[in-house]
This record gives C-alpha cells, structure tokens and sequence, in this order.
C-alpha cells in the first residue's frame, strides 16, 4: 500500500477510533488479526476484539478523542502519532472516576494485509494519563 493509502486508511481509522462503529471495524480489520492492548491487559483478535479494547477506553473516558498528528511509513507497516484527549468519568483500569480531563500521547505502529489491518502494536503515555488522573503525586519541580 502506497504512502497516499496509508493516509487514506488512517482516515478512515481515526474515524473507527472515535466512533467504535462495528461496520468500520469489520471494512478495516482483518478477521486474524492481532492486538497486544495496553489499555486492557489482554490479547485480541479481530474487529470484535478491537471493539472491546475501544470499549474498555470508552467506559473510562466515554469522550475520548482521537486527534491523528502524522503517518509516517513505507508499503504496508507505518506509524501514526496521535493526541488522545477525554474526561475521565467513568472507571478506567480499575480507577474510579475523577472528573479529570486529560490529553496523552500515542504512536502505534500498524502492520496491513491486503488493505486491512493485521497487527497494531500500541504505546501510549500511560505514565502521564495517571499523573492526569491524580493516580500519581505531581513530579517535583525540577529546577
């Protein structure tokens, strides 16, 4: 897939990203493919698994946004930095609601098959996200 498909792809994807529609996940995941998710802890396949891993987001930030930055890559493996933002009011890895507005971070590198994703494999500040969330004390100033 050319650099203007990847593009293209992403579109579409960020668009499945920020509305969870089944009937985007079937047009744009593999039925095989893999994701090792961060955000749940878990393996899963396929575009039900891909909905679950947006789910379990959704349930801790049901506003969460994806802003894509930029793709870069070459054939079929690209990556796509992305900034994430929502409102953390409902629980989110085992974390009660805080009311705390966030924005974090994300560069995914993203593997296609035959024009559908096949593999993902996601890093996101999460180390930011529960400083957000008041999960973690404020660093210290550092001057």
């Amino acid at each position: 897939m050319s650099q203007i498909g990847n593009h293209a792809f992403m579109r579409k994807f960020v668009e499945l990203l920020n509305t969870a529609s089944p009937k985007l996940a079937c047009d744009l995941i593999a039925p095989d493919a893999a994701f090792d998710s961060v955000i749940t802890g878990k393996s899963h396949v396929g575009a039900q698994g891909y909905l679950e891993i947006l789910a379990a987001l959704k349930t801790g930030f049901p506003d969460a946004y994806w802003d894509l930055q930029e793709v870069v890559g070459e054939g079929n493996v690209f990556a796509a930095r992305f900034n994430i933002s929502g409102t953390h009011s409902g629980v989110f890895q085992g974390i009660a609601p805080t009311g705390r507005e966030v924005r974090i971070c994300a560069t995914n590198i993203y593997r296609l098959k035959h024009g559908r994703l096949a593999r993902e494999f996601d890093q996101f500040d999460n180390l930011s996200l529960m400083w957000q969330m008041g999960v973690y004390p404020p660093m210290p100033d550092a001057r």
